[in-house]
């Protein structure tokens, strides 16, 4: 969930410095100002984020352990507008207008279903980080992911028994010919693997240099 995404969808409702958005379209005052509102909170919201991460001087991300990092000011001010883009959607007789609003309405309410689940940490097998971005570092984003990414990879990849064809230098660890380490990360267990020889001469054109002293980078 990202600061600068919301602010865009509630933006595409109302946009205070350009005064457009489809609730301008409409004619829907009270939308506008329920939009206003929301900017707000958002605001608000994103700040109290930021005073609860402790990022270190350089870092961008700050892993978020326990439920609970703010208290959830968002949900209340988000659902109201999905009910207003739908109410406004089904009132308007332009097909085009109605499906954007209703699309909008569904954004929000994904939205809103995330932010709880991020509160909440609602999935125990998940981590949950928060990242800054932008200029000054001060643009906040709320991530999770799965842990163990094997059983959606299996799915996605495996489950229909369809040719995948995965490639890389670094699948190998050790002298595990067979890639069990990697198959079992990516829930391919039952995918035939092979490990082929480079044919890149390392002993004829490569040279190694080992250096006593290095200077620092900067």
């Amino acid at each position: 969930i990202s600061e600068s995404n919301l602010k865009f969808e509630l933006g595409r409702l109302h946009n205070p410095k350009t005064r457009k958005g489809f609730f301008q379209l409409v004619g829907d005052k009270d939308g506008v100002r329920e939009v206003l509102q929301a900017l707000e909170s958002v605001d608000i919201f994103f700040r109290a984020v930021e005073a609860s991460c402790k990022f270190n001087a350089i870092g961008r991300e700050f892993r978020v352990r326990e439920a609970g990092l703010v208290e959830d000011t968002l949900s209340l001010p988000l659902q109201r507008l999905a009910q207003r883009a739908n109410k406004a959607g089904d009132a308007t007789p332009k097909e085009g207008t109605k499906l954007e609003l209703h699309d909008l309405a569904k954004r929000l309410t994904a939205i809103r279903v995330g932010l709880k689940a991020f509160l909440d940490q609602e999935n125990e097998d998940h981590v949950h980080w928060v990242e800054r971005t932008g200029a000054d570092h001060h643009t906040l984003s709320l991530h999770t992911a799965p842990v163990d990414v094997a059983p959606r990879l299996r799915q996605i990849f495996f489950a229909s028994h369809k040719a995948c064809v995965f490639t890389s230098a670094t699948l190998g660890v050790g002298d595990d010919e067979e890639l069990s380490y990697f198959r079992n990360r990516v829930g391919a267990e039952e995918a035939n693997a092979a490990c082929i020889e480079s044919p890149f001469d390392f002993k004829k054109q490569m040279k190694l240099y080992l250096l006593k002293k290095m200077p620092q980078p900067s």
